[in-house]
């Protein structure tokens, strides 16, 4: 009995030195996240933390999901960084500030409120364009709070409509906005209709493919239109491609179907 207790102790404490031995190891050590645009606030991107460097132990306690985020796409710095502090804690998703009557928020899927939470087998700051954008045109169309982005990926899981390693099914769409009180009509890639639908201020959803927008598949929202008929855009991936306005036709060549949402 003597020699089993030695042995398991000896364990315990071989695993206990390796656990210490890789905190000292990286404890005083700093990671530097990835490149963050020219432009935007390192401490913002960085938690406040107000220096460019976090410990890598920081980094260490990231899942791998979040850390690529980063990698591929730069912007999204500040939620790869966040995970420590954000991450790990209930946040509040109330989204009242964002929301305008008569306008079209922008809200994005790596937002920390609700960015960490899990959909499906991923965390929504990776894949849940697809219920941000329709939470984007709920809010839009209606100035209601009560749906965030985790509500609407919540029920797409419910639903079925979240498919592992692919993401949102298309079907979301029309589901969801039905359920959601909303009109919606699949237009596909039906450029009258779609043009028609603009001029007459219907909000629409774009599945996009790899290009400017993504670099796998991805769902847009286009809030409107110019006077010079560019196209206003809510992108949940992207504060940069909402700030600009795009042409209709590169939109178009890089989308694969459009939903049109009205109340």
């Amino acid at each position: 009995m003597r020699v089993e207790i030695q042995k398991i102790a000896l364990y315990v404490l071989s695993i206990l030195a390796v656990v210490l031995g890789l905190l000292g190891y990286t404890y005083n050590t700093e990671y530097r996240y990835p490149e963050v645009p020219v432009g935007f606030p390192v401490e913002t991107a960085l938690h406040g933390c107000g220096y460019p460097t976090e410990p890598a132990w920081h980094y260490a306690a990231t899942p791998q999901q979040i850390r690529n985020k980063a990698e591929i796409y730069p912007e999204a710095a500040e939620f790869s960084a966040g995970y420590f502090k954000y991450g790990l804690t209930n946040q509040d998703m109330d989204i009242t500030a964002d929301v305008v009557e008569g306008e079209v928020p922008l809200l994005l899927q790596w937002d920390k409120r609700w960015g960490y939470e899990l959909y499906g087998t991923n965390y929504m700051g990776n894949n849940a364009c697809g219920p941000t954008a329709l939470a984007i045109v709920y809010a839009g169309l209606t100035g209601k709070t009560d749906q965030t982005p985790y509500d609407i990926a919540q029920y797409a899981v419910g639903q079925g409509m979240y498919v592992s390693g692919q993401g949102t099914r298309w079907e979301l769409m029309e589901v969801g906005g039905t359920h959601l009180g909303l009109r919606v009509q699949r237009l596909w890639k039906d450029e009258n209709a779609i043009k028609a639908g603009l001029l007459d201020g219907k909000l629409m959803v774009v599945y996009v493919r790899k290009g400017d927008f993504t670099v796998g598949g991805h769902f847009i929202v286009i809030a409107g239109t110019t006077d010079d008929n560019k196209l206003i855009v809510r992108d949940p991936n992207s504060r940069e491609n909402s700030a600009v306005t795009w042409d209709f036709d590169r939109v178009m060549e890089q989308s694969g179907c459009w939903w049109q949402f009205n109340l």
